[in-house]
């Protein structure tokens, strides 16, 4: 188990110290590798307050927390969330086309050293912030079998989202399409079926299309589709008493990022199965959140 002292904030131990001083060093150095060498002077005076400040809101506010919400794991529980944690952020790390400071501006650094620093302590930072994240999450608990009183909630936020989308796709008509979204029109079109790409989407498109043969009929239900889902998660984060502010600018994010505005309108069956995706955390979400009551509800039974 994780040592009681820990969390004692008058004492707190070395190694809670220790470990307070390589957490704020891992998510202050991948930024100081990129200031080049000229301004280092003063960048180490930056750096030493960074740290410092981020130390203090370590071991004060972050490290509380989540060690309380550890303690409530088993032990083995307890490693098992430190080690995916950072597996999740060293995984993060390496697939996300994370640039490398140019090496010329830290001439007195060996260039390997940089791209292993680089890269360690992104993966360690990245890791943390997934902890605590997820920890932080993981210790909300909230009853909400009195879901189904608010149960139009979602109304204003999906209104909101398909006229933003619909702006997108007024830009982007009659939708967009890439090789891969011809194929599959070909497909439509001939009645000549293969598995090159799925075969279920592509039938998918062809019910869609019996209604206007055009891929803006595509993109107006993968619009509809999308939007009821992201409508359906504000809904939810509304039910468990998240401040209403955070939720519509977490929708106007959202909904605005040209990446999702553009995409939701291009043919493309990724938009489909990640939207399922999306949809079945929703569900399990519910269902973790309610502590199993979601499952009583009327609603669970047509989900």
């Amino acid at each position: 188990m994780i040592r009681k002292d820990f969390i004692m904030l008058k004492q707190p131990s070395l190694m809670y110290r220790v470990v307070s001083f390589l957490i704020a060093l891992c998510l202050v150095t991948p930024i100081f590798l990129w200031i080049p060498a000229k301004t280092n002077p003063y960048a180490l005076i930056i750096l030493f307050f960074l740290i410092a400040g981020l130390n203090w809101l370590l071991q004060r506010i972050m490290f509380p927390k989540l060690l309380r919400e550890l303690e409530k794991y088993p032990a083995h529980w307890q490693w098992f969330i430190l080690g995916l944690s950072f597996f999740a952020g060293l995984w993060l790390s390496l697939n996300i086309p994370l640039a490398v400071p140019p090496i010329e501006r830290i001439p007195y650094l060996p260039p390997l050293f940089i791209r292993f620093t680089y890269r360690l302590f992104s993966a360690a930072g990245l890791g943390f912030v997934i902890l605590l994240l997820s920890v932080s999450l993981a210790g909300i608990r909230t009853d909400i079998r009195h879901y189904d009183s608010r149960q139009f909630s979602f109304v204003k936020y999906f209104i909101f989202i398909i006229l933003i989308w619909g702006l997108y796709l007024l830009a982007l008509y009659p939708g967009m399409m890439s090789a891969d979204s011809l194929v599959q029109w070909e497909q439509v079109l001939t009645g000549n079926y293969n598995d090159h790409h799925p075969v279920f989407h592509t039938l998918t498109i062809w019910l869609v299309t019996r209604i206007a043969l055009t891929p803006t009929s595509v993109a107006i239900a993968q619009i509809l589709f999308l939007g009821f889902v992201t409508a359906q998660w504000l809904a939810f984060f509304e039910n468990i008493r998240v401040p209403q502010s955070v939720i519509w600018i977490s929708a106007v994010l959202f909904t605005l990022s040209p990446v999702n505005g553009t995409m939701v309108n291009t043919l493309w069956k990724d938009v489909p199965y990640s939207t399922s995706i999306l949809a079945l955390s929703l569900l399990l979400s519910k269902i973790v959140f309610s502590n199993g009551n979601w499952l009583q509800t009327w609603k669970s039974k047509y989900y």
